[in-house]
C-alpha cells in the first residue's frame, strides 16, 4: 500500500507539472506544438508507467511492505542531494559548469562505490575528460543545433 501512495504522490506532482506546461508561450507561427510538447510527452509516458506499476501492485499477491527509508539508502541519498544541488547551481553557474560538476561528482562517486577505488590515474583522466567533452557537446547540440536556450551562467556563452 505504501508504494501505491508513493506513486500517487508522484502522479499528483506530474499532473501539476503538466498543468504548468499550459502557461508556456507559443508563437503563432509555430506548428511544432511549442515548448510544452516535449515535457507533456514525457509526463504522459511517466504517468502511463506509474499506472502500469499500480496495476501490477494491485494484481500482485505479494504483500511485501514498501519501506520509505529504502529510498534514501547509500548512493541514492547522495544522488538526490547532488541532483538538488545541480538544480540550485544551474542558473547561477550555467549549464556547462553545473553539469560538469554534477557528472564528475556522481560518476566518480558511483564508480568508487562499485569498485572501492577510483581506478588508475589514466582511467580517472579519461573518464573525466569524456564527461567534460560530453557536456560541452550536449551544450552545443542543444543550443546551436536545436536552438534551445540553456542557462549561460558565469561563462556567458
Amino acid at each position: 500500500m505504501g508504494e501505491i501512495v508513493f506513486l500517487l504522490i508522484f502522479s499528483a506532482i506530474a499532473g501539476y507539472m503538466y498543468f504548468l506546461t499550459g502557461s508556456f508561450r507559443i508563437s503563432k507561427m509555430d506548428i511544432s506544438g511549442g515548448a510544452a510538447m516535449f515535457p507533456r510527452i514525457v509526463i504522459i509516458i511517466f504517468l502511463a508507467c506509474i499506472a502500469l506499476r499500480i496495476v501490477q501492485l494491485l494484481k500482485s499477491k505479494d504483500t511485501k511492505e514498501f519501506v520509505w527509508k529504502n529510498i534514501f539508502k547509500k548512493g541514492r541519498r547522495e544522488f538526490v542531494i547532488s541532483l538538488v544541488l545541480y538544480a540550485l547551481l544551474l542558473v547561477p553557474f550555467g549549464f556547462i559548469i553545473s553539469t560538469i560538476l554534477f557528472l564528475l561528482s556522481i560518476v566518480n562517486y558511483f564508480y568508487f562505490l562499485g569498485n572501492e577505488t577510483l581506478g588508475s590515474v589514466r582511467n580517472i583522466v579519461i573518464r573525466n575528460l569524456l564527461l567534460v567533452g560530453f557536456t560541452v557537446a550536449l551544450y552545443f547540440i542543444f543550443s546551436e543545433v536545436l536552438g534551445v536556450s540553456l542557462p549561460p551562467g558565469i561563462l556567458d556563452i
